[in-house]
């Protein structure tokens, strides 16, 4: 799953987690399992917790280092 499906273009900084997620609709049962959920909460947990660290945004995550 790519990172850009779990954030909003139009507003900066806002991370999505759970079923509200940008999927194809042949995707989107896939998304409900609850291990899924739990999977991609953590992986928005991180991301929030490395924008912290790095005081950035979620745009200069996808940038190589």
């Amino acid at each position: 799953m790519p990172f850009s499906a779990l954030y909003s273009r139009n507003v900066e900084d806002l991370l999505f987690a759970r079923r509200n997620i940008s999927t194809s609709h042949s995707a989107l049962s896939s998304t409900r399992v609850v291990a899924t959920c739990a999977v991609i909460g953590q992986a928005v947990g991180t991301a929030a917790a490395l924008c912290n660290g790095y005081n950035s945004c979620r745009r200069q995550l996808r940038k190589p280092r």
